[in-house]
């Protein structure tokens, strides 16, 4: 009887470590994830500035369909 009681409680202990050693495992995950993610956002935003640095004239408020604003410098010389 000591013996099954002593079996019940181990699994009892096992049973009980599990979900706290996936919630670990599920942390450690996303955590990850998310460093990657902030990392290519980062890199998207750096890329975004330096273009604006070099094209000052793009609209990049829309990133799929910039749009080149070109001033009118053509008067008429009379």
């Amino acid at each position: 009887m000591k013996k099954r009681s002593t079996l019940i409680v181990t699994g009892l202990i096992i049973l009980s470590a599990i979900p706290f050693s996936l919630n670990i495992l599920i942390n450690m995950f996303f955590d990850d994830l998310d460093t990657e993610i902030y990392e290519k956002k980062k890199a998207r935003v750096e890329q975004r500035r330096q273009i604006e640095k070099m094209f000052p004239e793009l609209d990049t408020t829309d990133p799929l369909r910039p749009q080149v604003v070109i001033e009118n410098k053509t008067e008429d010389k009379q």
